[in-house]
């Protein structure tokens, strides 16, 4: 869900509101939309376990083997399908403050303007600094039992998976990135007895590529007819729409990232920057469905996803003093949280609940 107002303290109500009406869009962040699920960590629950229902839970596991039961013959027990624990921690992620000299106060025409200004600029990092982390978890190949490699010569190419793959980036001639992705979700399908992806992350260059794409303008009809005629790109939404459509998710869980952040310390002379998001990088994941219900002091209990966010909503927030000699003010922004990765099994650090395909272009 987006981060909204009330999923902060209102140490400074006006402040906060403020911030809230200034900052920039965060419509190209995966960080402020749902896409993962987030839990709300309550007083004293800064760390605590995860109780993680098994994904063999829910195929009809059946004890020895045989659901039959005579007539008025007992019941059989279902097999041991008793959930495992992870442990977690949310910390903060994100503290910083700005400092506003009464000099340049005295010298701004709208005084609390300055203030708000510097709230929404620590705003901004914080939410970018959240997108990173989003972009830790969900682009690291090791997180997930399938980490493919689109094209190359290694063992763990895509075209060596199954003997139909691809195997060429999406950019290049000859490419198929449509039977590719759909080759995917069909491994990611295997790999977790019968339970689908719902979520697909195609960064903005991505998006971009496939448009343009020989193949993907194909299933709009030919040269000559329909909504990729010609040389004519297909407008994003098309592409969205077409991804949804083959991989059986809905359009409004394709993601397509383009957030921006900046990689040179503040100061340096120049300004160098990054997409948080990796351009190159294709992701299916299973991300709905977790939502946590708290079962006890410290205790959550997640049905199978990849992974879910942990966030204390009472912690987090914005906080805005004057220095006791009177030469500056202060504003500060906090923001307690954790992306949390939800291992297959109890000791694991994969996940088969997610898959990522790389070097997908050039």
């Amino acid at each position: 869900m987006a981060t909204q107002q009330s999923d902060y303290r209102a140490i400074d109500p006006l402040l906060t509101e403020s911030v809230f009406g200034a900052v920039p869009s965060g419509s190209n962040l995966l960080s402020e939309t749902s896409v993962l699920e987030r839990v709300n960590t309550e007083e004293g629950r800064l760390t605590g376990t995860l109780w993680v229902e098994r994904r063999d839970a829910f195929m009809g596991t059946e004890g020895d083997g045989n659901a039959a039961r005579a007539p008025g013959a007992p019941y059989k027990e279902m097999g041991d399908t008793a959930p495992f624990t992870e442990t977690y921690s949310v910390v903060n992620q994100f503290g910083r403050f700005a400092m506003i000299p009464k000099e340049h106060r005295r010298a701004n025409q709208l005084p609390y303007e300055l203030v708000e200004r510097r709230a929404v600029q620590l705003e901004r990092a914080r939410l970018l600094r959240r997108e990173r982390s989003l972009a830790s978890l969900l682009q690291t190949g090791t997180n997930f039992v399938r980490d493919l490699d689109c094209a190359g010569s290694g063992a763990g190419d895509f075209q060596n998976v199954k003997p139909q793959a691809g195997g060429i980036a999406w950019d290049q001639a000859g490419a198929t990135p449509f039977s590719d992705m759909m080759l995917l979700a069909e491994l990611f399908t295997e790999d977790n007895g019968g339970i689908r992806p719902d979520t697909a992350i195609v960064p903005l260059r991505m998006a971009g590529a496939l448009a343009r794409s020989q193949e993907f303008r194909g299933y709009f009809g030919d040269a000559a007819d329909g909504i990729a005629s010609g040389a004519t790109p297909l407008p994003m939404p098309a592409v969205r729409d077409l991804i949804a459509a083959a991989l059986g998710i809905n359009s409004d869980r394709v993601f397509m990232p383009f957030g921006r952040y900046r990689t040179s310390r503040e100061g340096a002379a120049s300004l160098a920057e990054d997409y948080a998001f990796t351009a190159t990088t294709f992701g299916l994941y299973r991300l709905s469905g977790g939502e946590g219900m708290a079962t006890g002091a410290g205790n959550i209990e997640v049905a199978p996803v990849a992974a879910i966010e942990l966030f204390d909503p009472e912690l987090s927030g914005f906080v805005r003093w004057s220095d006791p000699s009177g030469v500056a003010e202060y504003v500060a922004a906090d923001d307690f949280y954790a992306h949390k990765l939800i291992p297959t099994a109890s000791g694991g650090t994969t996940t088969t609940l997610g898959a990522v395909l790389t070097d997908c272009i050039s």
